[in-house]
């Protein structure tokens, strides 16, 4: 990605500090509104029109502004079409499990992106990882299959959903880490438009492409406002700013705040499984995260008063 200009230390800090607060509200939010379009518009269209609706504000923006430069796209243009195809499956998969978990479990289920950012990282990236950050993987996938495995098979369809889900997003992120190197007003355009043509796709594919009701189109700005053009611009703001393992712990507060949406909205009440997996993937995120830097610097103290 471009470089960013220096900023004033406490002015970053600051600017950092609020992107980061606004951007866990934000996300948390992604499972809640999927659910709360559910009994208003199919599932298998309705992603499509949420993503459009933030796609013509965004590009609205691009063209108000003169920003929009279509080199950037002639160049970028398989990084766009991977990237979209990638987060169209994702975000069609994530609103049909919604059908079949409740948004708290469904956000603790995505947690298993951490080992799986972790394994990109070394197979692809040719990351090193320490021997904690396994461990804390390791941890977090059990906690993600004690939530998973649920006695419903009700339950286990949309655990398997975003199972699929969590996968193609993680991939993609690491693909935007790694190949992003363009202006942040034409990347995020072009990624949500190639992330729309997808989801038109899957949409007319099954059959499913129709025309919303004026009753539900007031819901469907409002969460192409928040969930994508809002949240996702954040969330890119974040992962420009931030390392990827601070990125990561941002994003593991979410569930926390899902769950009372989820318990607020829906009187939705989470099992004793799933608080009990939900505290082991939270324990393994962390490990894997910042915890390991915390151990490292414990057992080299360890070894400095050991050594005299």
């Amino acid at each position: 990605m471009n470089a960013q200009p220096a900023l004033p230390l406490n002015k970053s800090t600051n600017q950092n500090a609020a992107i980061v607060m606004v951007l866990i509200v934000l996300d948390s939010l992604h499972f809640v509104f999927a659910r709360l379009l559910l009994p208003h518009i199919s599932p298998n269209v309705s992603a499509f029109y949420v993503m459009a609706v933030a796609t013509s504000i965004v590009g609205s923006y691009a063209l108000v502004t003169h920003q929009l430069d279509v080199t950037v796209l002639r160049k970028h243009l398989p990084f766009f079409v991977a990237i979209g195809a990638l987060i169209g499956g994702s975000t069609v998969l994530t609103y049909l499990a919604v059908s079949y978990v409740d948004p708290g479990a469904a956000i603790l289920l995505t947690q298993l992106s951490t080992p799986l950012s972790i394994l990109i990282g070394m197979v692809w990236l040719k990351e090193r990882f320490t021997r904690w950050q396994l461990v804390g993987a390791a941890i977090a996938t059990v906690g993600v299959c004690i939530v998973a495995l649920q006695p419903s098979n009700f339950f286990r369809i949309g655990s398997l959903l975003i199972a699929c889900a969590t996968p193609l997003y993680t991939l993609h992120t690491a693909l935007v880490k790694r190949n992003g190197d363009v202006d942040f007003v034409n990347f995020f355009f072009f990624r949500l438009l190639f992330t729309t043509l997808a989801l038109f796709g899957y949409s007319a594919v099954r059959g499913a492409l129709v025309w919303p009701s004026a009753q539900v189109w007031p819901l469907l700005i409002l969460v192409g406002v928040v969930d994508v053009a809002g949240s996702r611009a954040l969330y890119y703001l974040a992962l420009r700013r931030l390392n990827l393992s601070a990125h990561a712990v941002i994003l593991t507060l979410s569930p926390v705040i899902t769950a009372l949406w989820s318990l607020g909205l829906f009187g939705v009440v989470p099992t004793l499984q799933q608080i009990v997996g939900g505290v082991i993937v939270m324990a393994g995120v962390w490990l894997a995260t910042i915890g390991w830097r915390y151990l490292a610097s414990m057992a080299s103290m360890d070894a400095k008063r050991i050594n005299g």
